[in-house]
């Protein structure tokens, strides 16, 4: 090889010894700048085996050790396909490879926003409109402080649009408001688990609604007896509440076909009404209980497809 300057002197070639193949001492020569051809000796040509044998072990390991982990990345690199497929699973709707490579790209420039509140919020926008949900009055919020002190695991959750009640003083229980339907998020994670539990707390929000496009009159009856303890007392204020959810969901699920039974989606609806009507907190009660609710099993399902998705985010090139 030349290099700009004066010409550099070839100062030894070396034959490599090939297993099986005896190199002969009279081919084993150096090359001086003077074109000196000398036969090496005994004892030269041992000392230069073992320092070729050595040199030549260590970029043998360096090789195979190289060759390990760029066959280990290759075998293991996500495929635009899987996160289609992943895509697909998450959202229950047929996303294609041409789909879901603009998601991958819309979700990788999210990923390179430095301000983790904007971050946050942007992420939760693209899943909103990913799931279907641009028109629905959905919001995000992030976890008070007082929340995280009693549970510092807590990543998040969902909460539907929720009755407020306050005590009339003579015993009864007056409905003060209706919260809006939010998503809330633990800021204090790290971008990935965001990710993660978004996924999850919108698959929450699409369990709703496919229960209440399977049966609207059992989804209310369910929500009764969860969020007003089936108490008649409060049926006045319970009637307010499904005007509400009815306003809310008229131009978002009332306009997608209804759920048949018999079918998948069908008998899905069936498990989740049977859930919301008793569903276990994990703030409460037996955790395993809670754990184990179809509900929650589906939602961690979710959340968890997001690893492979955001594997292949940091692996694409720009």
């Amino acid at each position: 090889m030349c290099f700009g300057g004066a010409k550099q002197p070839v100062t030894s070639v070396i034959q490599p010894s090939f297993k099986g193949v005896q190199t002969p001492a009279q081919d084993v020569v150096q090359i001086s700048a003077g074109d000196k051809i000398k036969n090496t000796s005994n004892t030269e040509k041992a000392g230069m085996s073992t320092g070729v044998k050595w040199a030549l072990g260590i970029l043998g390991t360096a090789a195979a050790v190289y060759g390990a982990i760029v066959g280990h990345r290759m075998l293991t690199k996500p495929t635009i396909e899987k996160v289609a497929q992943n895509f697909s699973e998450i959202f229950r709707r047929d996303v294609s490879k041409e789909e879901a490579q603009k998601m991958v790209n819309n979700y990788k420039e999210l990923f390179q926003i430095n301000d983790k509140k904007e971050f946050c919020q942007k992420l939760f926008n693209q899943a909103k409109k990913d799931f279907g949900y641009e028109k629905l009055d959905l919001r995000m919020a992030f976890l008070s402080e007082e929340s995280l002190l009693k549970n510092p695991k807590l990543s998040g959750w969902y909460r539907p649009i929720t009755p407020v009640f306050v005590s009339d003083g003579n015993g009864n229980n007056a409905l003060r408001e209706l919260n809006s339907e939010i998503i809330s998020l633990n800021l204090n994670n790290s971008r990935e688990k965001i990710f993660d539990t978004i996924m999850h707390e919108f698959t929450h929000c699409k369990q709703h609604e496919i229960a209440y496009r399977y049966d609207k009159d059992k989804f209310f009856d369910a929500m009764f007896e969860r969020r007003f303890s089936g108490n008649k007392k409060l049926l006045p204020h319970f009637n307010r509440y499904k005007e509400v959810i009815e306003l809310t969901y008229k131009d978002v699920w009332d306009k997608l076909p209804k759920i048949q039974p018999g079918t998948k989606e069908g008998d899905l609806a069936e498990i989740y009404l049977k859930e919301l009507r008793n569903y276990k907190s994990g703030t409460s009660g037996n955790i395993d209980e809670y754990w184990n609710q179809v509900l929650e099993q589906e939602a961690r399902k979710a959340g968890g497809k997001t690893k492979l998705i955001y594997k292949y985010l940091n692996m694409a090139e720009s």
